[in-house]
């Protein structure tokens, strides 16, 4: 479990090895807190669970460093998929983020 700047706590699956944020995950998760897009505000709402991973999640390493995913699963069990950039703004699909990359020049090749 990691601590935002506000001391809201966010839950994250555990993978091989301890998780350790890097300064990028540290300050996209602060820059979500100050938009309104933290954790504790999902999970207060709707009693949902919130995982947070940056690219070092096998599943996410698509992501470039910096940007987030979540997980949200709410009490129906129905998953949510969000990603935010560096500056905490949300896309609520992968193709967004991708569309977003490209505007900016970035090419993704999927494996």
């Amino acid at each position: 479990m990691m601590s935002t700047s506000n001391g809201s706590n966010v839950e994250r699956k555990e993978y091989q090895g301890v998780f350790k944020p890097t300064k990028l995950t540290l300050a996209t998760l602060a820059n979500m807190e100050a938009r309104g897009k933290g954790f504790s505000f999902a999970r207060a709402q709707s009693g949902a669970k919130s995982y947070i991973y940056d690219n070092s999640a096998p599943e996410y390493s698509w992501l470039l460093p910096g940007w987030l995913a979540e997980e949200r699963i709410v009490s129906s069990g129905r998953l949510y998929k969000y990603y935010y950039d560096p500056s905490g703004g949300q896309y609520k699909a992968k193709y967004e983020v991708l569309d977003m990359w490209e505007k900016f020049g970035v090419i993704f090749l999927d494996d």
